[in-house]
């Protein structure tokens, strides 16, 4: 009765309960009563409060098995060991500079001179190759790709490799390849920058959680970091 989760109200229903059938079977209170003082010393004394020091905690990152070495020079110390990966949604997906290395391939943009309006594409070989056959489909009035189709329909310009086409990732082709596509293609559309006919559909929430300024991730892993270190 005593230590059971009840309300007060329930707990007092309960003695008196307890008090009547005594008494209906000639019980002497008295000893109902001395039963009840005992188990609430033996309560008391179990919920004494101990004085215990708070732990102090810091992260590392797990890069290998290695990091285990490293935890041996704090086994003397008060620290606790947390670990943090570094395979985040952040890492793989945020929006990285972009890159000038035509040789590679990867995710690249290429830019309406005209209107600054932008196509994200893909390509397992040189992006410098990619950019001459969209030239090449805009000349000879072939609308193959969607940025040839664009600059033909509308009647704009297009510019030099140097300032036409970037680099936004290098990767190569696979499932990260199509993934980092489409997340580059819903951050241009979220700044209003890509072409019409080659937007998406709804944004999708998972890449809004790589979407995120350096400093905005810098500052919320040291606020973090304090929270931890106390």
């Amino acid at each position: 009765m005593l230590s059971t989760p009840i309300t007060e109200q329930a707990r007092q229903q309960e003695w008196d309960t307890i008090c009547t059938i005594a008494m209906n079977n000639g019980f002497p209170l008295w000893i109902i009563y001395n039963l009840k003082n005992k188990r609430i010393k033996t309560l008391k004394a179990k919920n004494i409060p101990t004085q215990t020091q708070r732990k102090n905690w810091i992260t590392l990152m797990y890069h290998s098995p290695l990091i285990h070495k490293v935890i041996n020079l704090f086994k003397s110390t008060e620290l606790n060991i947390a670990f943090r990966t570094c395979n985040t949604i952040y890492n793989q997906l945020h929006n990285r500079s972009p890159q000038t290395n035509t040789d590679s391939s990867g995710i690249y943009r290429l830019q309406c001179k005209t209107c600054d309006k932008s196509y994200v594409g893909q390509i397992g070989r040189s992006i410098a190759i990619r950019y001459l056959e969209h030239i090449q489909y805009i000349r000879t009035n072939i609308p193959v790709s969607a940025y040839a189709l664009y600059i033909l329909n509308n009647r704009h310009e297009y510019g030099s490799l140097e300032h036409t086409i970037q680099l936004l990732q290098a990767c190569s082709k696979g499932k990260m390849m199509n993934w980092r596509d489409s997340f580059y293609m819903q951050v241009l559309q979220q700044q209003n920058l890509l072409t019409e006919k080659h937007k998406t559909t709804e944004p999708n929430p998972l890449y809004a959680l790589g979407n995120i300024t350096k400093q905005h991730h810098t500052t919320r892993h040291t606020l973090k970091t304090q929270y931890i270190l106390g």
